[in-house]
């Protein structure tokens, strides 16, 4: 889980300007996710990665992940 007190903040010099000049994140809707925990192995907690992905993609429709499974990037 991703425990945004823990992590340092994720700025230029680890992303580079053109991420903060992208649409997404200006107006945003750029999200950082815990691929390990989530994404990057299959297993049983495939459910709970299609919920997080669904509440990212459509958060309109879906309540926003539980716990800190994802933040925005701010």
């Amino acid at each position: 889980m991703i425990d945004p007190a823990a992590q340092p903040p994720i700025g230029d010099d680890r992303t580079g300007p053109a991420v903060r000049r992208l649409r997404t994140t200006s107006a945003g809707r750029t999200f950082v996710a815990d691929g390990n925990a989530y994404f990057n192995q299959p297993g049983p907690r495939i459910a709970d990665s299609a919920e997080v992905l669904a509440a990212l993609l459509h958060l309109d429709r879906f309540p926003a992940p539980v716990g800190s499974a994802a933040m925005r990037w701010s």
